[in-house]
């Protein structure tokens, strides 16, 4: 019975083998047809009926055949269902089935059959990635990581195909088709390793597809699936619902961002290109995803070599002679990756980073102001603000200006006012060119010597900021201060050197108003509210007259 059963299903097998060669030599001779007709008609002369119907005929064979192919597929399972072949057996025939329609479209790409090729390719593709979906979670033939192989076997596949005929139909369906099954699976097997690793490299191949064919959103495409897979995974890790280890987890990520950042150099350098929103957006998310998601879930010295390797890679691509001398933008891209690999690690790993990033904003303006680049000083402000920020400069700041006198301030630390001297530094080393940078570390200046000049004050004068500190008193010395600082300001900016702080004397006045009204008036005695409105007034007459014209 089994036999005759077996039979009777090879001969459907070779009838429907029969009906597709029937209409592979029909579609042939059609698209030939509507080829030679599009070529004898004038130019600028709409195509002629036959050539229209000829098309829609050729569209409705593509459709069929497609369909045919899909009720092949649909037979083997059935066979398989069926218990006349084995499981394991329906699966390599289905799959070699797919693989062999990927060949059939790289056969009519070879033809310049560019339509024909494209339905070969999503039937191949409609086949193989619910096949293997079917295979890991039904049917339990294939572990998570057999079935990541499979589908990076196909898609492999198709993307040489693609590259080889310039068929980027082939790269759509086939990448599309992959995403969507590895993000599909990881959710049913909850294996999320191999499957991240997959889109990484899938995504990684459509990118590189995409830089050498014209592929318009292909790259988009590819870089955001590996984006969200390594955001997906990461995310799972840190709130514990994922079995990822942490070493592997970090491979993960680590090869997520060399892959792609290596992609994107090559890009950049190797074609000539001019950075694109895709590079600039691609390359902050890489580095923050990929390197700073590891740092995440573990972070070590390890770690940091790595992110000053890689920034130290990035600052010298970025000093090599055809970036710096001929192209503005791609020495901005390279320094910020640099400033990024190197801010995320220390960051992260290193104890004492504010004192490095004291540094590192020296050297920043300093190579700015000599080299007359704006971008490095830029960057050394950003170091600077990054050094205020992790030693509490800042913070204290807000405390000393802003907070009511029972709430306690936090101490001044030494790395504090290694941060409010090297903002001094950089205030005298920024070049002309570099102005709207050098307002940055002088209000970083400003700030900071302000919030440490009231801190002594306040701690001799009304008490320990808390519970026993004076209110009224406080109140005085901040006026005192601010408007002093207004004061000094406006004779600082008649020097060129701080011509800057002209711009910030009527900002502080109008503060140093607004204070008046708010804290003094409010909670100052007589003797007080005295002292307030002369400082005050003071302020109000002489900066404005002290104060260097804009």
């Amino acid at each position: 019975m089994s036999e005759n059963r077996l039979s009777a299903l090879e001969l459907r097998v070779d009838a429907l083998s029969r009906v597709v060669g029937l209409i592979e030599g029909r579609l042939a001779a059609l698209e030939q047809k509507s080829a030679s007709e599009w070529e004898s008609a004038p130019r600028g002369e709409a195509a002629p009926p036959a050539t229209v119907h000829a098309d829609v005929g050729v569209g409705l064979s593509l459709l069929g055949r497609t369909l045919l192919v899909l009720g092949g597929a649909y037979l083997l399972r059935a066979i398989t269902e069926a218990a006349v072949l084995p499981q394991w057996l329906g699966l390599a025939l289905g799959f070699a089935y797919a693989i062999s329609w990927i060949v059939v479209a790289d056969r009519a790409g070879a033809r310049s059959r560019k339509t024909s090729a494209a339905f070969h390719g999503v039937a191949a593709a409609a086949v193989s990635y619910p096949l293997l979906w079917e295979a890991t979670v039904k049917f339990q033939l294939l572990t998570p990581a057999q079935s990541a192989v499979g589908i990076a076997v196909v898609t492999s596949l198709a993307m040489a195909v693609s590259w080889r005929r310039n068929l980027v139909s082939l790269a759509w369906a086939h990448g599309g088709g992959a995403i969507v099954a590895a993000f599909a699976l990881a959710l049913a097997t909850r294996s999320v390793t191999p499957f991240t690793t997959l889109v990484v490299v899938v995504g990684a191949g459509l990118v590189g597809l995409a830089t050498r064919r014209a592929a318009f959103g292909l790259e988009w495409m590819g870089a955001f699936a590996a984006d969200f897979m390594i955001s997906f995974m990461t995310f799972g890790f840190l709130i514990g619902r994922s079995s990822v280890r942490p070493a592997t987890a970090i491979a993960v990520q680590l090869v997520f961002t060399t892959l792609f950042l290596a992609i994107l150099y090559v890009r950049v350098l190797g074609d000539g290109r001019a950075i694109g929103r895709f590079e600039a957006i691609q390359g902050a998310l890489t580095i923050l995803l990929g390197y700073g998601g590891a740092l995440q879930v573990a972070p070590s010295y390890g770690l940091l070599s790595f992110g000053v390797g890689a920034g130290a890679l990035s600052y010298w691509l970025a000093f090599s002679r055809p970036v710096l001398h001929e192209r503005e933008r791609h020495f901005l891209f390279f320094t910020t990756a640099g400033l990024l690999f190197i801010w995320i690690g220390t960051a992260r790993v290193f104890e004492h980073a504010a004192v490095l990033w004291c540094v590192l904003a020296v050297v920043g303006t300093k190579v700015g102001a000599r080299a007359s680049l704006r971008v490095m000083s830029l960057q050394g402000s950003l170091f600077l603000l990054a050094a205020a920020g992790a030693s509490g400069l800042l913070v204290l700041g807000v405390y000393a200006f802003g907070v009511p006198a029972y709430v306690a301030w936090p101490l001044i630390s030494r790395t504090g006012l290694a941060t409010l001297g090297t903002s001094a530094v950089t205030v005298v080393l920024a070049g002309k060119d570099a102005a709207p940078w050098r307002l940055v570390s002088l209000l970083v200046l400003v700030w900071g010597a302000g919030a440490v000049l009231l801190s002594l004050l306040a701690t001799r004068l009304a008490g320990p900021p808390g519970a026993g500190a004076d209110p009224a008193i406080l109140a005085v010395l901040r006026t005192a201060v601010l408007s002093v600082t207004a004061v000094l300001l406006g004779v600082m900016s008649r020097h060129d050197v701080f011509r800057e702080a002209s711009s910030l004397v009527y900002p502080l006045l109008i503060a140093c108003g607004i204070k008046l009204v708010m804290e003094d008036f409010q909670k100052g005695r007589t003797t007080g509210l005295f002292l307030s409105l002369a400082f005050t007034g003071g302020a109000l007459v002489l900066a404005p007259r002290l104060r260097r014209p804009l």
